[in-house]
Protein backbone atom coordinates (compact mmCIF):
# COMPACT_ATOMS: atom_id res chain seq x y z
CA UNK A 1 0.00 0.00 0.00
CA UNK A 2 2.58 2.44 0.89
CA UNK A 3 4.50 1.85 -2.65
CA UNK A 4 0.96 3.06 -4.49
CA UNK A 5 0.80 5.94 -2.35
CA UNK A 6 4.39 6.61 -3.03
CA UNK A 7 3.54 6.06 -6.49
CA UNK A 8 0.77 8.35 -6.88
CA UNK A 9 2.62 11.40 -5.19
CA UNK A 10 5.49 10.73 -7.43
CA UNK A 11 3.19 10.92 -10.45
CA UNK A 12 1.78 14.36 -8.78
CA UNK A 13 5.35 16.01 -8.63
CA UNK A 14 5.73 15.03 -12.65
CA UNK A 15 2.58 16.43 -13.68
CA UNK A 16 3.47 19.46 -11.95
CA UNK A 17 6.50 19.82 -13.21
CA UNK A 18 5.71 18.75 -16.66
CA UNK A 19 2.08 21.19 -17.01
CA UNK A 20 4.15 24.28 -17.63
CA UNK A 21 5.75 22.54 -20.55
CA UNK A 22 2.59 20.86 -22.02
CA UNK A 23 1.12 24.25 -21.96
CA UNK A 24 2.81 25.57 -24.62
CA UNK A 25 2.14 23.02 -26.81
CA UNK A 26 -1.48 23.04 -27.00
CA UNK A 27 -3.81 25.83 -27.08
CA UNK A 28 -4.79 27.57 -23.75
CA UNK A 29 -7.17 26.19 -21.97
CA UNK A 30 -9.81 27.81 -20.03
CA UNK A 31 -9.45 28.15 -16.15
CA UNK A 32 -12.41 26.74 -14.67
CA UNK A 33 -11.79 29.37 -11.80
CA UNK A 34 -11.20 32.12 -13.93
CA UNK A 35 -8.62 34.83 -15.34
CA UNK A 36 -6.14 34.59 -13.33
CA UNK A 37 -5.10 38.50 -14.15
CA UNK A 38 -8.38 39.17 -12.65
CA UNK A 39 -9.29 36.81 -10.05
CA UNK A 40 -5.62 37.13 -8.05
CA UNK A 41 -4.51 40.15 -6.35
CA UNK A 42 -0.70 40.86 -5.76
CA UNK A 43 0.79 39.87 -1.98
CA UNK A 44 4.14 41.23 -0.74
CA UNK A 45 6.60 38.17 -0.43
CA UNK A 46 8.93 36.65 2.10
CA UNK A 47 12.00 34.63 0.87
CA UNK A 48 13.96 32.56 2.95
CA UNK A 49 15.08 29.43 3.53
CA UNK A 50 13.17 26.41 5.31
CA UNK A 51 15.32 24.90 7.88
CA UNK A 52 12.07 22.59 9.92
CA UNK A 53 8.89 21.25 8.68
CA UNK A 54 7.07 20.14 12.18
CA UNK A 55 3.87 19.01 10.60
CA UNK A 56 1.84 19.30 7.20
CA UNK A 57 0.91 22.84 6.89
CA UNK A 58 3.69 24.39 9.52
CA UNK A 59 7.03 25.23 8.59
CA UNK A 60 9.86 26.87 10.32
CA UNK A 61 11.59 29.75 7.82
CA UNK A 62 15.55 31.24 7.73
CA UNK A 63 15.08 35.14 6.49
CA UNK A 64 17.96 36.68 5.41
CA UNK A 65 17.91 38.94 8.36
CA UNK A 66 18.77 35.55 10.57
CA UNK A 67 15.11 36.06 11.71
CA UNK A 68 13.22 33.01 11.89
CA UNK A 69 9.51 32.50 11.43
CA UNK A 70 6.64 30.35 11.99
CA UNK A 71 5.01 29.95 8.80
CA UNK A 72 1.66 28.28 8.51
CA UNK A 73 0.21 27.34 5.11
CA UNK A 74 -2.96 29.32 3.97
CA UNK A 75 -5.67 27.55 2.81
CA UNK A 76 -5.24 23.93 3.50
CA UNK A 77 -5.42 22.01 7.41
CA UNK A 78 -3.41 19.14 7.57
CA UNK A 79 -3.76 16.22 10.09
CA UNK A 80 -1.21 16.22 13.27
CA UNK A 81 1.50 14.29 13.83
CA UNK A 82 -0.14 11.52 16.24
CA UNK A 83 -3.11 11.23 13.87
CA UNK A 84 -3.59 9.01 10.85
CA UNK A 85 -1.82 10.06 7.74
CA UNK A 86 0.01 12.74 9.72
CA UNK A 87 3.49 11.39 9.80
CA UNK A 88 2.89 10.84 5.76
CA UNK A 89 1.57 14.82 5.63
CA UNK A 90 4.84 16.06 7.60
CA UNK A 91 7.14 13.97 5.39
CA UNK A 92 6.34 15.23 1.76
CA UNK A 93 5.87 18.68 3.23
CA UNK A 94 9.81 18.28 4.14
CA UNK A 95 10.49 16.26 1.20
CA UNK A 96 9.54 19.38 -0.83
CA UNK A 97 10.37 22.30 1.20
CA UNK A 98 13.51 21.32 3.42
CA UNK A 99 16.90 23.20 2.98
CA UNK A 100 15.31 25.11 -0.18
CA UNK A 101 15.00 28.76 -0.50
CA UNK A 102 11.09 29.45 -0.59
CA UNK A 103 8.80 32.57 -1.00
CA UNK A 104 5.63 32.88 1.00
CA UNK A 105 2.60 35.26 -0.35
CA UNK A 106 1.54 36.42 2.71
CA UNK A 107 -1.36 39.25 3.61
CA UNK A 108 -0.63 43.33 3.21
CA UNK A 109 -1.10 43.14 7.25
CA UNK A 110 0.87 40.80 8.20
CA UNK A 111 3.58 42.40 5.90
CA UNK A 112 3.70 45.36 7.42
CA UNK A 113 3.06 44.35 11.06
CA UNK A 114 6.60 41.86 10.22
CA UNK A 115 8.42 45.15 9.44
CA UNK A 116 7.24 46.87 12.55
CA UNK A 117 7.46 44.62 15.30
CA UNK A 118 8.93 40.99 16.39
CA UNK A 119 6.12 38.91 15.05
CA UNK A 120 6.95 35.31 15.10
CA UNK A 121 4.03 33.46 12.86
CA UNK A 122 2.46 34.30 9.23
CA UNK A 123 0.37 32.37 7.33
CA UNK A 124 0.45 32.48 3.49
CA UNK A 125 1.04 30.47 0.45
CA UNK A 126 4.30 28.53 -0.08
CA UNK A 127 6.19 28.62 -3.62
CA UNK A 128 9.28 26.44 -4.11
CA UNK A 129 12.04 28.23 -6.04
CA UNK A 130 13.74 26.74 -8.78
CA UNK A 131 10.41 24.25 -9.18
CA UNK A 132 9.01 25.98 -11.21
CA UNK A 133 7.38 28.47 -8.47
CA UNK A 134 5.27 25.34 -6.73
CA UNK A 135 2.17 26.05 -5.08
CA UNK A 136 2.67 23.83 -2.33
CA UNK A 137 0.00 24.22 -0.11
CA UNK A 138 -2.26 23.07 -3.63
CA UNK A 139 0.15 20.02 -3.55
CA UNK A 140 -0.67 18.71 -0.45
CA UNK A 141 -4.24 19.20 -1.05
CA UNK A 142 -3.57 16.76 -4.48
CA UNK A 143 -1.63 14.35 -3.23
CA UNK A 144 -4.36 14.21 -0.01
CA UNK A 145 -2.12 14.67 2.62
CA UNK A 146 -4.68 17.75 3.73
CA UNK A 147 -7.29 19.12 2.91
CA UNK A 148 -9.11 22.38 1.88
CA UNK A 149 -9.43 24.98 4.84
CA UNK A 150 -11.78 28.35 3.93
CA UNK A 151 -8.95 30.98 4.29
CA UNK A 152 -9.46 34.70 6.18
CA UNK A 153 -10.28 37.31 3.89
CA UNK A 154 -7.73 38.60 1.88
CA UNK A 155 -4.97 36.39 3.03
CA UNK A 156 -4.96 34.75 -0.40
CA UNK A 157 -6.33 35.02 -4.03
CA UNK A 158 -10.10 33.94 -4.80
CA UNK A 159 -8.42 32.29 -7.77
CA UNK A 160 -6.30 29.97 -5.77
CA UNK A 161 -8.62 29.16 -3.36
CA UNK A 162 -10.84 28.29 -5.93
CA UNK A 163 -8.05 25.81 -7.09
CA UNK A 164 -7.62 24.24 -3.47
CA UNK A 165 -11.37 23.01 -3.65
CA UNK A 166 -11.49 21.58 -7.27
CA UNK A 167 -7.88 19.97 -6.12
CA UNK A 168 -9.60 18.22 -2.65
CA UNK A 169 -12.57 17.07 -4.98
CA UNK A 170 -10.19 15.49 -7.63
CA UNK A 171 -8.35 13.84 -4.54
CA UNK A 172 -11.77 12.62 -3.10
CA UNK A 173 -12.86 11.25 -6.25
CA UNK A 174 -9.59 9.28 -6.89
CA UNK A 175 -9.20 8.12 -3.02
CA UNK A 176 -5.74 9.63 -2.41
CA UNK A 177 -4.27 9.67 0.72
CA UNK A 178 -7.31 11.13 3.47
CA UNK A 179 -9.65 10.21 0.96
CA UNK A 180 -8.57 6.41 0.40
CA UNK A 181 -10.50 4.77 3.03
CA UNK A 182 -14.10 6.90 2.54
CA UNK A 183 -13.30 5.89 -1.43
CA UNK A 184 -12.96 1.84 -0.94
CA UNK A 185 -15.47 1.12 1.93
CA UNK A 186 -17.48 -1.20 1.29
CA UNK A 187 -21.56 -0.01 1.85
CA UNK A 188 -22.88 -1.09 4.81
CA UNK A 189 -25.57 -3.61 5.34
CA UNK A 190 -28.46 -2.27 7.45
CA UNK A 191 -30.44 -4.20 9.35
CA UNK A 192 -33.23 -3.94 7.06
CA UNK A 193 -31.75 -4.79 3.92
CA UNK A 194 -30.07 -8.00 6.44
CA UNK A 195 -34.24 -8.39 7.16
CA UNK A 196 -34.98 -8.36 3.13
CA UNK A 197 -32.24 -10.48 2.16
CA UNK A 198 -33.59 -13.35 4.99
CA UNK A 199 -36.80 -13.12 3.94
CA UNK A 200 -35.97 -13.65 0.13
CA UNK A 201 -33.98 -16.70 1.11
CA UNK A 202 -37.19 -17.90 2.95
CA UNK A 203 -39.66 -17.56 0.11
CA UNK A 204 -36.79 -19.58 -2.20
CA UNK A 205 -37.43 -22.41 0.03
Amino acid sequence: MKIVHKFSLLCLLVLAYTAPVMAQSVEPIVDPCGDPTVESFSCPLLRGKVVKVLDGDTLILDLANRRRLRVHLVGIAAPEPQQELGRDSRLLLSSLVSSRVVEVCVKTSQYLLLRRSKVKEVTGVVHVRGMGMLDVNLLMIQAGLARHAKADPYSMSNHFECHYVRAEEEARAAGRGLWYAQHNKAPQRTRKSAALSSSKVRARR
